[in-house]
């Protein structure tokens, strides 16, 4: 690994392009990958994108180019400037540093980067093929709120903390259909976190029963958006004519009609 480092680093361009491109053999990068590729996209439920593959092995290339020269700097390039050795006490406390600095940073960087150039292969899977369902659903209305309860039925190996849940009703006077906030009056929230398992709680302060539709809608975190978060409330999709809605179909986002799944519990039957 030092010799390999220590080539790269003093290596001319060509001799940096043939060890890049020995690396990329090894991450699969090859034409075998572009041959295969579509075919799995044909015959399993596996979807192939070359521009999303291509820049998730370039940006994984680049972390390991940097964690690499890292390593190398902590542990060898002292040895190379300094007349005598660092102490290994030093050396372990740079290293130990440097993995936390990583294990820290790597998800938020993997997260922009896959939600800045749309990259699937970054991201966590649409709401919509996350999400298999809905069970265990309960409405309770009470004076002046209701709360609603229940659990995601989650595809295998999906990280619910990817996901957030939003509560949609339609507008009487300009029959749109937006976000509700729960919460304070002056602390409205609109984005519902869900736990591991699944489950969700969310306590909104409105009449269920003077309320024509009611959905619940599941998006992913990183389908948030910067610009629509300056104009709006929450981020995502708003004052919809529909839904489903085009935007919604874009993100490929989870939608439930409560309305249609049950009606809520009175306090008296608690």
């Amino acid at each position: 690994m030092r010799t390999y480092f220590k080539n790269f680093k003093d290596g001319d361009l060509t001799k940096k392009l043939s060890m890049i491109s020995d690396i990329s053999t090894i991450l699969g990068v090859s034409v075998a990958t572009f041959v295969i590729g579509p075919l799995l996209d044909k015959y399993t439920n596996f979807e192939f994108i070359i521009s999303d593959f291509i820049i998730s092995i370039t940006f994984y290339f680049i972390c390991i180019v940097i964690v690499g020269t890292s390593i190398y700097s902590i542990i060898y390039d002292n040895e190379e400037k300094e007349e005598k050795k660092s102490s290994l006490l030093s050396k372990i406390i740079q290293f130990l540093l440097l993995v936390s600095l990583i294990s820290i940073s790597f998800p938020y960087v993997k997260y922009i980067t896959g939600n800045v150039f749309n990259v699937s292969y970054l991201l966590s899977a649409p709401a919509n093929k996350a999400v298999l369902g809905i069970s265990k659903l309960n409405i309770k209305q009470k004076k002046e709120s209701i709360e609603i309860t229940g659990t995601l039925n989650l595809n295998k190996e999906i990280n619910s903390n990817d996901y957030i849940a939003l509560i949609y009703t339609k507008n009487n006077d300009n029959q749109l259909f937006s976000s509700v906030a729960y919460g304070k009056k002056y602390l409205k929230e609109y984005e519902v976190e869900i736990s591991k398992n699944g489950y969700f709680n969310i306590p909104i302060f409105m009449q269920y029963n003077k309320q024509e539709h009611v959905y619940l809608v599941v998006y992913r975190k990183s389908d948030w958006s910067l610009i629509s978060s300056i104009d709006k409330n929450n981020g995502y999709p708003d004052n919809l004519t529909s839904l489903p809605h085009s935007l919604t179909d874009q993100l490929e986002a989870f939608i439930f009609d409560l309305k249609k799944y049950k009606e809520p519990v009175r306090p008296s039957e608690i």
